[in-house]
């Protein structure tokens, strides 16, 4: 038996099979394009995702009538595990993610159980409704972020350097420790990245998109102030650059570094003819960088998004 939970006379979850890819796949971009204009696959990539996974893991939520209506999935943490749910728009208001909260709180309890201890249990959502179900059951939103777009299509400005200000070229392996380093003193205690490391850069580099000249460093009178990482593409968008880390020594910040390190950017994804350039920021950035990048011209995602976290005990 391959089913996991009767939810009600409407919904069942089962776990999938390999030729579920196509449509779930279908359904996963279509639910984060509604929350943020952008497909996080191309054909054939979720069946490659899956290959590496404990099919445990993986459940689709289906009707009698309409099929796959929406999509969990779960992958394990040291202190719990990690899901994402995803449920496909012309669904939406039917209680699907009512039932994705259950199965994940359903799962979390059993795996505290089996453990004799305290699971904490992570997610991101795509949209303020999937928030507020989320905190109405005691998840604490601990990230709030937002993607943020920037038109290439015309003209971009030339970034323009304060004095004693220049650009230096990011060297693979002779510069991995200082990319991480000055990310890790830019981003604060707002830093994303959980891993040690090894585990980062290999993460970084080996990342669809990643190439040596869309990482660079920028000085000031000698000195290393701020860096940036930028990709290619923007998950499965090809016609989208993504700026995935910029960072700026608080010594540097105000000085225009930051606005010189992010029309580089914009200028280099333009070269290899993307149309827009994308970042994320978090909404509760103590630098208020979300009014920085408004300031420059870039223009929010209609919705935005959340990690919650939530612990359970035996």
């Amino acid at each position: 038996m391959n089913r996991i939970v009767p939810s009600s006379s409407s919904f069942t979850s089962r776990l999938v099979a390999r030729e579920d890819a196509p449509e779930i796949m279908r359904i996963v971009n279509a639910a984060v394009w509604s929350d943020v204009g952008m497909r996080l696959y191309r054909d054939g990539d979720l069946a490659k995702e899956w290959a590496g996974r404990d099919p445990s893991g993986l459940l689709a939520i289906e009707t009698p009538t309409d099929g796959i209506v929406g999509f969990v999935s779960f992958e394990p943490e040291d202190d719990g595990f990690y899901f994402e749910g995803f449920v496909d728009p012309p669904h939406e208001g039917r209680g699907i993610g009512t039932m994705i909260a259950d199965l994940a709180e359903a799962r979390a309890f059993s795996e505290a159980r089996r453990r004799g201890s305290a699971v904490t249990v992570t997610t991101n959502v795509g949209n303020e409704a999937a928030q507020t179900l989320f905190e109405s059951r005691g998840w604490d939103a601990t990230v709030d972020d937002v993607a943020m777009f920037y038109d290439l299509t015309g003209d971009v400005p030339e970034p323009i350097w304060p004095e004693g200000a220049s650009l230096r070229p990011y060297r693979e392996d002779v510069d991995d420790e200082l990319m991480w380093e000055t990310m890790r003193a830019g981003f604060g205690s707002d830093w994303p990245a959980t891993s040690r490391f090894e585990t980062w850069i290999e993460g970084h580099r080996g990342a669809s998109g990643y190439s040596e000249d869309l990482w660079w460093f920028a000085e000031k009178d000698g000195e290393i102030v701020a860096t940036t990482q930028c990709r290619e593409t923007w998950h499965a968008e090809d016609t989208a650059g993504w700026i995935k880390n910029l960072a700026v020594l608080p010594a540097a910040r105000n000085s225009g570094v930051g606005r010189a390190m992010l029309f580089e950017a914009f200028r280099r994804l333009q070269a290899r003819g993307r149309e827009r350039a994308v970042l994320g920021v978090n909404l509760n950035n103590p630098t208020d960088a979300h009014s920085f990048y408004l300031r420059v011209g870039m223009t929010p995602a209609p919705d935005h998004s959340a990690d919650l976290t939530k612990t359970f005990t035996p």
